[in-house]
């Protein structure tokens, strides 16, 4: 296994080569090959991987995904911010078609919320 650095991937000119950094990550297990993330990868490093939600793609239960919607009939699976249709994006259920088998189904949308605030100002008060 091998640790990943940024250094690695830095250009002449002090940019980041963001694809070829992407590919070690995934390469190594840093980060999921199926949707890009990093979250919830377990086991050894060394090898592709998928993240816990990709693998239960797989299964026939219930799917909660940050990225994807699954077809409960075929199984195919696409990510909503690739298609035409943002309604799928307000917090509420939603019908939906598949792209591969055309069958419709609702898919329900949870939205959550991350504030961003400023740096404390110093302790004197200024800038």
């Amino acid at each position: 296994m091998t640790k990943i650095s940024y250094d690695d991937f830095r250009r002449k000119d002090g940019s980041i080569d963001w694809h070829a950094l992407r590919s070690a990550e995934i390469g190594n297990g840093d980060i999921c090959y199926v949707c890009g993330r990093f979250a919830d990868i377990f086991g050894g490093k060394g090898y592709r991987q998928k993240c816990n939600e990709c693998t239960q793609m797989d299964g026939s239960g219930e799917l909660d995904h940050e990225k994807y919607l699954r077809c409960p009939r075929c199984g195919y699976h696409w990510d909503p911010y690739e298609a035409e249709d943002y309604k799928v994006f307000e917090e509420d259920s939603h019908e939906v078609w598949c792209e591969k088998c055309d069958f419709k189904f609702e898919v329900s949308t949870m939205v959550t919320y991350c504030f961003t605030s400023p740096p404390r100002l110093k302790a004197d008060g200024g800038d």
